[in-house]
């Protein structure tokens, strides 16, 4: 199969082919074409460079295979549930249990009625309030990692994209000067080509994987998002060595967060390496003749007449420099003191050496002082920083402290609470037992009468029968 030729090389065969009549037919044109390549001063130069990349799959990989257990985590967090027990109206009690039961039959002052059917209908009971904390520090740590991932997958992400593109190029400079005629041509030219890069043949490869880092990251953002993040807004962030709790070691999702979190702190590179080759391009007699008559058509399209001068076309400028004080014994000769864009008077001084000592000696005095100053700023931004931190972490223990305190004197108020219900149940027993001794030595005393009465009546019937 043929291979289509490119219309661009077509133009080229044509143009060279034009030149080169041109040169050949015209003696003036021959004569100037070797004064330009016997010029002493005429530079040619080229590079030819290739550009490749290659993404790093690693993170990508680590990231993919890791986000399936946050967003398990994310979607169904664990949480603590917590267990509170209060007395309250009837109709305010949300869940009751036998702890409910047993503490009325102990409190029969919460008894509003008995009706007929003998059920029990209390005024009071002992509501039992569930609370499920999510701020635990698994969550927390999970919150911590998200963010942190957020930045890691962002910052590769924005590199790749900004920098991500790669091409091939060709680059030629040319930099002549030819002595023409009593008149001096300069030219200084750049030429470059550039096509993109085919990556070494891993193009789409990489394409593909920067496909799926931008699948990453729109994953990550959902997670940054969610309600479990928003939940945990005000939650204080992990800091420090992640300690390895039961849930972290036992739970998989929660496992593989944290080997992430240890994949994140020991991956520093950006994800994408750079492959560069150069070379000095090569230049044959036949691209030489080219590039000469590239430099001859500069030359040729230049269109000036310095000898003459349009009056109305042009700007004439007339500069008196002057001292602001006479300074005769000066010397100015080395001095450019030729400024055509300002109208103001110029004012030259010129120093002598020991002034210009002097001058260094200040501006090392005036680096230094900067210097100074700069160290001393650095030094109060660090204080400053400490100070805030150790505030922080003051706070922070003030808060622990707290939490612990009203711990402390929960579990006392509780202990307390138990007490008095065991005084109570011991008080109510003794009660029971006073009145169960007095019952039963009231029942003696009765039987013991009774029986001293039929004993009365019996030495009655005993004394009237021996009468008769």
């Amino acid at each position: 199969m043929a291979t289509k030729k490119n219309p661009v090389d077509k133009l080229k065969k044509k143009y060279h082919r034009r030149i080169n009549t041109i040169i050949s037919s015209d003696k003036s044109f021959s004569h100037m074409l070797k004064e330009i390549k016997a010029a002493p001063k005429t530079q040619i130069g080229g590079i030819m460079r290739k550009e490749s990349k290659r993404f790093d799959a690693e993170f990508i990989t680590e990231v993919e295979h890791s986000l399936h257990p946050l967003e398990r985590i994310v979607k169904n967090p664990r949480q603590f549930i917590r267990e509170e027990y209060s007395v309250v109206p009837v109709e305010l009690a949300k869940k009751t249990g036998s702890k409910a039961i047993q503490h009325l039959s102990q409190h029969s002052e919460l008894v509003k009625e008995i009706n007929a059917k003998g059920d029990v209908i209390p005024d009071k009971i002992l509501g039992t309030f569930v609370e499920e904390e999510l701020a635990i520090y698994e969550n927390r740590f999970v919150m911590t990692l998200i963010r942190k991932l957020a930045l890691f997958v962002e910052m590769r992400y924005r590199y790749i994209d900004e920098h991500g593109d790669t091409t091939d190029s060709d680059m030629m400079t040319i930099k002549s000067i030819v002595p023409i005629g009593g008149a001096k041509y300069e030219i200084e030219t750049k030429m470059k080509l550039i096509v993109p890069s085919d990556d070494e043949g891993q193009r789409a490869t990489n394409d593909d994987l920067l496909a799926r880092l931008k699948t990453l990251r729109q994953r990550v953002t959902y997670l940054v998002n969610s309600p479990f993040m928003r939940a945990l807004k005000k939650a204080n962030p992990v800091s420090g060595k992640i300690s390895q709790t039961n849930m972290i070691r036992s739970n998989p999702d929660y496992r593989s967060a944290y080997q992430l979190w240890l994949f994140i702190g020991r991956y520093d590179a950006l994800g994408v390496t750079y492959s560069i080759k150069e070379r000095k391009m090569d230049f044959n007699n036949e691209y030489l003749n080219g590039i000469y008559a590239l430099i001859l058509s500069n030359y040729l399209t230049l269109q000036t007449d310095k000898a003459k001068l349009d009056d109305k076309k042009s700007s004439k400028y007339q500069i008196s420099p002057r001292f602001i004080k006479p300074i005769l014994d000066r010397d100015i000769a080395d001095d450019r003191f030729m400024d055509r864009m300002s109208n103001k008077p110029v004012a030259l001084r010129k120093m002598t050496e020991a002034q210009l000592e002097r001058q260094k000696k200040r501006e090392i005095e005036k680096e230094k002082a900067r210097i100074r100053k700069e160290k001393e700023k650095e030094r109060q931004k660090a204080l400053a920083l400490e100070k805030k931190e150790r505030a922080i972490q003051r706070a922070l223990e003030k808060k622990e402290r707290a939490k612990e305190q009203a711990r402390l004197a929960k579990e006392a108020l509780l202990e307390k609470k138990r007490l008095l219900q065991e005084e109570q149940k011991r008080k109510q027993k003794l009660e029971a037992e006073r009145k169960a001794a007095k019952a039963a030595a009231a029942k003696r005393i009765a039987e013991e009468q009774a029986r001293l009465k039929a004993t009365r009546l019996k030495i009655k019937k005993a004394a009237e029968t021996t009468k008769k």
